[in-house]
């Protein structure tokens, strides 16, 4: 009987798969959690019907950036499992604001682990007043003219090397911040 039920338990147990999610900005107010900011494909054309969660994938795409510029807040306890950024057609810039809940100085971003750069141009992401729950490190190919700044920013890479920028004109630049769990650090050859 116990076997029995077992295996009725794990036949209805719900698979979690990963989703991407695309940054449109249709939503119109540049928030993290307005479900309507978001698009199941990389064209933008398709409503994702909800934001990410923790298994879910984050692509900002050239069509997600006003003039290769976003700034997107993020209010507490959003989530997303890895952070894309990739605009093949000018520098572009990416700036995460958190939104903290009253009396905290940080918003938390549960899950993200990871952020990937893609682009020829250059790229900048900045994240200010954010705590990652989760392990965080960064994967940046070599690409010239990256930067990442992160103010009042927490983030723990759980035993990772930190991949730092290596392309020329590269930087990564922590104010006020703290990063935890670092057990080396490497920077991408160009």
């Amino acid at each position: 009987m116990k076997k029995l039920v077992l295996a009725a338990a794990l036949a209805g147990a719900a698979v979690v798969a990963q989703a991407n999610h695309y940054w449109s900005g249709l939503g119109g107010d540049n928030r993290w959690d307005t479900v309507g900011n978001w698009a199941t494909d990389e064209k933008l054309t398709q409503p994702a019907g909800k934001c990410p969660t923790a298994s879910d994938h984050s692509y900002f795409v050239s069509g997600s950036f006003q003039d290769h510029e976003l700034t997107v807040i993020v209010p507490d306890g959003a989530t997303c499992n890895m952070i894309y950024m990739k605009d093949d057609t000018a520098p572009a810039r990416l700036k995460l604001v958190g939104e903290p809940s009253s009396g905290a100085s940080r918003a938390v971003l549960k899950n993200t682990s990871y952020f990937n750069f893609s682009g020829s141009l250059g790229m900048t992401l900045e994240v200010e007043d954010i705590e990652f729950s989760g392990r965080v490190w960064s994967s940046m190919q070599s690409l010239p003219n990256t930067h990442v700044v992160m103010k009042n920013c927490i983030c723990s890479v759980s035993n990772n090397d930190l991949k730092l920028p290596g392309g020329s004109g590269s930087s990564f630049v922590l104010v006020d911040s703290t990063l935890t769990g670092v057990r080396g650090l490497t920077r991408n050859a160009t």
